[in-house]
């Protein structure tokens, strides 16, 4: 009896430690894990686990760049990746090999030129290549912040190149291939866009100056309630200049 009862008192902390292991989540991603202590750091001098090598990367990326505070001040895990992103990513890879833009190094190794749409100093160049280059299977990747074109070789045995998409829009930018053409549809729309904006900017500043320019042209002054009527146009026309232009 005394056997029994031990091989159930064992079974049972089998089964418990089972139940806590499942429970333990990847302290990056939240994941659920059943493998701890394959991928193990120390975040902030404390020992933590982690679901993958991909999750052991970032955050021995944000603990190069001194960013590990970033684990105690997040208040919930990352959402899980939209479906709709990854069937965007896969588009957008399967066009790049149709097109020839993923090229083939002498070793085996794959290579593409992206741009990235978002990047706005050099400081989002400096993230972003240090979080592609921290992915796994990706061999290198160098950011040219003026060109705003970022140059990815990966291991095609241990990544693809939907995966490094992936990687890139999680940081907030659009990836797509260089191409020479799309690249100026890309610089003309921008040049469109621009001097919209400064249209807009120019126009408002002229009206703006219109309406302050009565209480300087008249000799009394403007009368208080048309002096609040000026104020609220000129603050209804700056309103397009603060959000747009």
């Amino acid at each position: 009896m005394s056997a029994l009862s031990s091989t159930a008192a064992a079974d049972s902390a089998s089964s418990a430690a089972i139940q806590h292991d499942a429970v333990k989540g990847c302290y990056h991603c939240g994941e659920t894990q059943f493998r701890r202590g394959r991928w193990t750091t120390s975040v902030e001098g404390q020992p933590r686990d982690f679901c993958c090598a991909g999750c052991l990367a970032v955050a021995q990326t944000l603990g190069a760049a001194g960013l590990e505070s970033l684990y105690a001040r997040r208040t919930d895990s990352a959402p899980r990746p939209d479906p709709r992103a990854v069937a965007a990513a896969t588009g957008v890879a399967e066009g790049a090999l149709a097109s020839g833009l993923v090229r083939t190094l002498a070793g085996g190794d794959r290579e593409i030129s992206l741009l990235l749409d978002g990047m706005s100093c050099g400081a989002c160049g400096t993230l972003c290549e240090a979080w592609i280059s921290g992915q796994p299977g990706v061999r290198h990747a160098a950011v040219n912040d003026a060109s705003q074109r970022v140059v990815v070789r990966w291991d095609p045995a241990a990544t693809d190149l939907v995966a490094v998409l992936r990687a890139v829009s999680a940081l907030g930018f659009a990836a797509v291939p260089y191409d020479p053409a799309q690249r100026e549809v890309r610089a003309r729309r921008e040049r469109r866009a621009l001097l919209l904006r400064g249209a807009i900017a120019a126009l408002a500043m002229m009206q703006v100056m219109m309406f302050s320019g009565a209480a300087y042209w008249s000799d009394d002054g403007v009368a208080p309630e048309q002096q609040r009527l000026l104020n609220w146009a000129s603050m209804v026309l700056t309103l397009p200049v603060l959000f747009y232009s």
